[in-house]
């Protein structure tokens, strides 16, 4: 198990494999090594996190190959004052309020072009504002169970370990306590310290 484990470490540092190849290969060395018997090695692709993290990103591929984000976006963050710190506050509050409901990675990827094309019209460096929309999309994550992976991870360990499960918006308080003090502080003090180059 520790050699599994050390291999799969070398590949993930060198990116000598893309990272669900070598994912499957521990689950088939383990397995083809009698560390894990059948059920064990094939539970977790039935397990209702994975299939749950599956449909999520299945979610939002679709929005973004639509353009909903994109819509959203543009329609958001684009109309009123174009100054920088506003913008930076409005990418923070889009990012955040989509992350929520969607995967946070997957909405920092579909903002990004929007982001960068505002950034570009209010002649502001676009790093000021990408930074801003990755924090946000973090921070979000926590408001909902389903903002992260990880949250639907934990969430799927607690209901098998006969724990009660968290509900949709049980930590929500915090999660938008994290995400207020996000904004504030990328509106106000935050912004000296993002990088100024394009």
């Amino acid at each position: 198990v520790l050699l599994t484990l050390f291999g799969c470490l070398v590949l993930f540092v060198t990116d000598a494999l893309r990272y669900e190849l070598v994912a499957l290969l521990a689950v088939i060395v383990l397995a083809v090594s009698g560390c894990l018997t059948t059920e064990q090695a094939f539970a977790g692709f039935g397990a209702p996190a994975t299939v749950m993290v599956a449909a999520m990103y299945v979610f939002a591929a679709a929005v973004s190959r639509w353009g909903v984000a994109q819509v959203v976006g543009q329609r958001l963050i684009l109309p009123g004052p174009r100054s920088e710190s506003w913008l930076a506050l409005k990418v923070v509050g889009v990012g955040g309020l989509l992350s929520t409901a969607l995967s946070n990675t997957a909405v920092t990827a579909c903002l990004m072009p929007v982001v960068s094309q505002v950034a570009r019209q209010a002649r502001v460096p676009v790093s000021r504002l990408l930074v801003p929309l990755s924090f946000a999309s973090l921070l979000a994550g926590t408001v909902t169970v389903m903002g992260t992976s990880t949250n639907i991870a934990i969430n799927s360990v607690l209901s098998g370990s006969q724990v009660r499960p968290f509900t949709l918006f049980e930590f929500a308080p915090v999660g938008l306590v994290l995400l207020g003090i996000g904004a504030v502080y990328f509106f106000g003090p935050g912004r000296w310290l993002l990088p100024r180059s394009r």
